[in-house]
């Protein structure tokens, strides 16, 4: 029979990152709106991050470059085009090809971005001393990496 005590202080700390994640997010909505960006998903910014880097990536690329299904990719590149992030165009030499560009709004969003992220890091640093904040960066980086085979979860 497991001890209660432990069993809820396991949980909570499930719950506890769950809740800052949720919170993480509630921080960047609201700052992006804030920006015009009201519209933007997360799941957007791993598109476009790609793109700033290289603008014009063939969809296919840029689905290998994010772990992303073809399928994925079409219906994600879509509703970017939609919001006025991205747009598409035939390759000129291969008209098979659809290489994706960043619209204008999709080339001003790693300003945005910089100016929300840094934000929250100000909010941060008012609640955390320098070295914890580094210690919850570690954490969290330790915990992302945990492999099934190191442990007996």
């Amino acid at each position: 029979m497991p001890d209660h005590t432990i069993l809820e202080s396991q949980l909570a700390l499930g719950e506890s990152l769950q809740r800052a994640s949720r919170r993480w997010k509630q921080l960047m909505a609201r700052g992006l709106r804030r920006y015009g960006y009201g519209d933007f998903r997360p799941s957007f910014a791993p598109l476009l991050l790609p793109l700033c880097k290289e603008d014009g990536l063939p969809i296919g690329e840029l689905g290998r470059r994010t772990g992303l299904s073809k399928q994925a990719m079409t219906e994600a590149v879509r509703l970017m085009e939609k919001r006025e992030l991205v747009r598409t165009a035939r390759d000129e030499r291969d008209s098979r090809v659809v290489r994706v560009h960043l619209a204008p709004r999709g080339k001003a969003f790693p300003l945005v971005a910089g100016e929300v992220l840094g934000e929250i890091e100000g909010l941060l640093h008012s609640r955390l001393a320098d070295a914890e904040l580094q210690a919850m960066r570690h954490a969290l980086s330790a915990l992302v990496t945990l492999d099934h085979s190191e442990g007996s979860a």
